[in-house]
């Protein structure tokens, strides 16, 4: 007879959602044996408010590594879920931006760990997930650019000819209409029935628990510490190689690569770092984010050229007159821009990182 360690359940103070039944694959049943036994699964109705899940109820841990990786990989997801959901009301209220960054970076960890986890949650549904959650990316980050820009283009505009300033705040305005029809478009997607899809399915996905006849992906059985090892591995690889190619080519599109890489080998050190010795993986993050800030210069930057081109293209006049004006302000900006990236990714010691992460993992060989 083989037995699995408790899980513990997950539930928000004054959750109401009905209890349903859901077929669990034998190999994580108590009973241990052949074929399948029913266990009940919390599944939320949305939309609802936001739910915070009680402090205690699961935290990642050392121990974890030896858990079954669709386990540990379901339980982080999960966790994640309440954070994203905790910016609703913020964004709906729509007074303050940081809501739609937050909301954005939540997105960005979870999908961060879909591709991460591919081999291990059930693939339809990751699959679907995925899908969902880059429309929501979209969708955020349509507001959320032009949050950036709004707030940088007052002193922009300080520095052009004063004959523009008309056209200044002609683009101004329409910056701000533009603003406005994302938002309603974000709002519109998240009272929209694909939105409740997507908290369902992540909640879905979030169970250790398999829905239906959809398999677990082949790793799912695995220790989650073999996994996570050679995840990490495998995305400060991806670094490397990207890092390499965009100081070989200097093209904004392979430094832009170069920083989505970053930021997925800084998520999953996020989401993972409690399986490692305390505070083991500080140095990681340090030096991943020193070099996402100067890449994340250069691609605010070249998003802020795009906007202002395409607003003025289409206004036309005064306005298009001071898009010119910003438009080239910014092209020199980025010149110094990718100068910084050359010299930013030549200071980081990728090997180091790759010592610390060795390091950590063998602390558990």
């Amino acid at each position: 007879m083989t037995t699995r360690p408790k899980l513990p359940l997950q539930l928000s103070e004054g959750h109401t959602s009905p209890v349903v039944a859901v077929v669990v694959p034998s190999e994580l049943t108590t009973a241990g044996t052949s074929g399948c036994e029913t266990a009940p699964m919390i599944v939320e109705d949305p939309p609802q408010p936001p739910t915070i899940l009680r402090p205690g109820a699961w935290t990642l841990g050392p121990e974890d590594r030896r858990q079954p990786a669709g386990r540990v990989y379901a339980l982080v997801l999960e966790s994640q879920l309440p954070e994203f959901r905790l910016h609703e009301p913020g964004i709906r209220a729509d007074e303050d931006p940081e809501h739609v960054h937050a909301q954005r970076v939540a997105v960005r960890r979870a999908r961060s760990l879909l591709t991460s986890g591919k081999r291990v949650f059930p693939g339809a549904l990751r699959r679907g997930l995925a899908a969902s959650m880059t429309s929501l990316s979209v969708a955020t980050s349509g507001v959320r650019d032009l949050d950036v820009l709004l707030g940088a283009i007052g002193q922009r505009t300080e520095s052009i000819s004063p004959e523009l300033r008309d056209g200044s705040q002609l683009l101004l305005a329409a910056f701000r209409l533009r603003r406005s029809t994302r938002f309603d478009e974000l709002e519109s997607l998240m009272e929209g029935p694909r939105y409740a899809a997507t908290l369902r399915n992540w909640q879905r996905l979030g169970s250790v628990y398999r829905v239906g006849g959809d398999e677990p992906g082949p790793d799912a059985l695995l220790p989650a510490g073999v996994v996570v090892d050679a995840a990490l591995m495998a995305a400060l690889h991806r670094v490397r190689d990207g890092g390499r190619r965009a100081h070989a080519t200097d093209e904004l599109t392979d430094w832009h690569e170069l920083r989505k890489r970053l930021k997925r080998l800084r998520y999953l050190v996020a989401a993972f770092a409690p399986m490692y010795p305390d505070g083991s993986m500080d140095p990681v993050v340090r030096r991943v984010r020193k070099l996402q800030n100067v890449l994340g210069r250069l691609q605010d930057h070249a998003t802020e050229i795009a906007l202002i081109e395409s607003v003025g293209a289409a206004m036309g006049g005064r306005g298009a007159l001071a898009a010119g004006a910003l438009s080239d302000q910014l092209h020199r900006a980025t010149v110094q821009d990718l100068e910084r990236c050359l010299g930013a990714w030549a200071r980081f010691d990728h090997r180091s990182v790759r010592r610390t992460l060795r390091a950590n993992i063998a602390a558990y060989d």
